[in-house]
């Protein structure tokens, strides 16, 4: 399960991150989406820190990505698409139902030697940082959390199901877990398990699900730069079943920088979002850039970084606050101390109903 865990913290935007412990704050949550269906979709795209750009073939130079974010050389391996949906589960219980899915695709070991060329070597001793064995794969993932949205009870989950399907890495994983009989069933690899909790267990807290719908719903007196605060008993049920039946809670720290940022939009994005400037002929939007991390005193690594919209975004006569533009996760080499692998997720579209 160790495996399980690690790749999916990579991979998966959804799953939590390392690092410092922040002093805890009080939370006052909104609501940030206005009808009853939201849904926005991401495209995603997996590189490869290039440790000597000058050993790609002069017919593949093309294909080095370096943009106003991120200077570094890299060439993309994989590339996908993340839909991210909130919607109404049940009117009369104020219950609501957020669910992502996640379809990335691998260039094949043949693609990538032709490619990369003598960066090839580079790039095999690399991959398994990102517990990935097997190339020209499709991983697909598929999770669900229901939350209350009652006073009183913003947020509080109710009931979370995940589906992986990662032959990139030889791993299928189903589980669920039902926060009102707190009752955890999954099944790894054809191999199922049931974990029943005491309810003294589960204390008040969050599915890890919602961590980036939760940072958003963050009020807006309170959301501005320099914030910083503590999500504390956020639930990883992926921990849970690692540690043999030993409840685990993280605690994820949040900080917004101080200095308001503008990042670069695709043009697909671009009905969507007013206020965007020109610099340097790039369409950028303000955004708040976030840092996320999760406190643990037996692990540290990168944060997670997230960009949310300054301003609302528009669509089908509605609009969204404060929506994630972008987020990137970083993997580093521990012995040199540099990237070798990143994932971004940059919003394309938006729809409201």
């Amino acid at each position: 399960m160790k495996k399980v865990k690690f790749l999916l913290s990579f991979i998966l935007v959804m799953i939590m991150l390392w690092g410092c412990a922040a002093p805890a704050a009080y939370i006052n949550f909104t609501q940030p989406w206005h009808k009853t269906y939201e849904n926005s979709e991401y495209d995603v795209s997996f590189y490869y820190y290039l440790q000597d750009a000058g050993s790609i073939p002069s017919e593949h130079k093309d294909k080095i990505i370096k943009d106003s974010l991120d200077q570094e050389e890299r060439i993309e391996i994989a590339d996908g698409k993340l839909q991210y949906t909130i919607e109404q589960d049940d009117a009369q219980k104020h219950t609501w139902k957020l669910t992502a899915s996640l379809e990335i695709t691998y260039l094949s070991e043949e693609e990538l030697k032709n490619i990369l060329d003598k960066e090839y070597d580079n790039f095999k001793n690399a991959l398994p940082l990102t517990g990935i064995t097997k190339l020209g794969a499709v991983d697909t993932m598929t999770s669900t959390v229901v939350f209350s949205m009652e006073k009183g009870k913003l947020y509080q989950p109710l009931k979370v199901t995940k589906e992986f399907d990662m032959p990139s890495a030889n791993i299928s994983l189903e589980y669920a877990f039902d926060y009102q009989t707190y009752t955890f069933n999954y099944k790894l690899n054809d191999q199922k398990n049931t974990i029943t909790y005491k309810a003294k267990k589960i204390k008040s807290g969050y599915d890890n699900e919602q961590l980036l719908l939760l940072i958003r719903s963050i009020d807006k007196d309170s959301f501005v730069a320099g914030y910083s605060a503590n999500l504390a008993r956020v639930y990883n049920w992926t921990d849970a079943a690692d540690s043999k039946g030993l409840l685990m809670a993280n605690s994820i720290n949040i900080h917004v920088q101080n200095d308001l940022k503008s990042i670069p939009i695709t043009d697909e994005f671009l009905p969507f979002a007013k206020d965007v400037k020109q610099i340097d002929n790039e369409n950028r939007l303000g955004v708040y850039e976030v840092k996320i991390y999760k406190s643990s005193t037996y692990e540290s690594g990168p944060a997670l970084t997230a960009w949310y919209a300054q301003m609302d975004i528009t669509a089908d006569g509605s609009y969204a606050t404060r929506l994630m533009i972008k987020n990137v996760q970083n993997i580093y080499n521990v012995t040199t101390a540099k990237k070798a692998f990143c994932i971004s997720y940059d919003i394309t579209s938006l729809k409201i109903a």
